[in-house]
């Protein structure tokens, strides 16, 4: 399970002028994650993950999507297996488009080390990316299909190990409840590339996706 909110931070202008701070963070729950521990033998451990903050500055740009920043990696992970107890920092950015009916675009971002916590001598550093594609095309009362997958890449892996590449389709209808608009998404991917040990093949996705009031309503430095 995936806990990532999108938080728009003001910083200058109002409206379709307005620049902005785009915090998207994503916190990892892991209820079970088969770990070898012998011959025939698995671990099942769970907890929170690394998470992750990319942090890309968003202009004006119009029926555009367009940013560029920093993208940050934690090693918030409870038990070892978990997580790489790692640091890393790398770039990320939003290139894609808009109007009424379609929203389309990339949005990739690329992890190095940094710093690391705890044993790292069967770890190497951390040298990773995933890149979300999506497209949405809204229907007549709130509906929506289109699509959402996570290529990720892991140059420090072994070959056959580096690459999953997922394709999919969602059905996504917006609804109130009470006064709070929500999203429900119900979607499957197909990983057309995965890796040889332990790959994702084959994933059934539901997302619920409330939207609440903005934590910063005023921009940071003003403008009109």
């Amino acid at each position: 399970m995936n806990f990532q909110p999108v938080l728009p931070i003001p910083l200058y202008g109002e409206g379709k002028d307005q620049w902005k701070i785009l915090a998207r963070p994503s916190i990892p729950i892991i209820f079970s994650n088969p770990v070898p521990t012998g011959s025939n033998s698995f671990n099942h451990p769970g907890g929170l993950g690394d998470s992750i903050l990319p942090l890309p500055l968003v202009p004006p740009t119009g029926n555009w999507l367009l940013g560029l920043g920093p993208t940050f990696l934690f090693p918030t992970a409870t038990k070892d297996a978990l997580g790489r107890e790692q640091f890393g920092i790398g770039p990320a950015a939003i290139i894609g488009w808009k109007n009424k009916h379609t929203t389309l675009g990339v949005f990739p971002q690329y992890f190095f080390k940094i710093g690391s916590i705890g044993d790292q001598a069967d770890k190497p550093d951390a040298s990773f990316g995933e890149l979300l594609y999506f497209a949405y095309w809204n229907l007549p009362d709130a509906w929506q299909v289109g699509m959402n997958p996570v290529i990720t890449y892991d140059h420090k892996a072994t070959s056959g190990n580096r690459w999953n590449v997922p394709v999919g389709l969602l059905v996504a209808k917006t609804t109130a409840i009470g006064k709070r608009p929500v999203k429900f998404q119900l979607g499957f991917e197909y990983s057309v590339v995965s890796q040889d040990d332990f790959g994702k093949r084959f994933m059934i996705k539901l997302n619920v996706i409330p939207v609440i009031q903005a934590l910063i309503k005023k921009p940071l430095f003003g403008g009109r």
